[in-house]
């Protein structure tokens, strides 16, 4: 009865949460779609952390500059 119901739909088995079949199966290529979609998406989130890097980078130097400076 399943191999009719599954013969006549899309079927995806997907692992459990404790199945280690998630480790040893490949994963499907990306189609052609996704990777155009996809890739400027990540050029955009890429560009994003690499801003907050260098925010981040340039606080934390100026408030150690901040802490010399004090300390003088």
């Amino acid at each position: 009865m399943l191999n009719q119901m599954a013969a006549g739909v899309s079927v995806d088995i997907m692992p459990g949460m404790n199945d280690p079949a998630n480790f040893a199966l490949p994963q499907q290529p990306l189609n052609r779609y996704h990777v155009q979609i996809l890739a400027p998406l990540m050029l955009i989130i890429s560009d994003f952390l690499g801003l907050l890097v260098r925010t981040l980078t340039s606080t934390q130097r100026l408030k150690a500059n901040l802490i010399l400076w004090k300390g003088r």
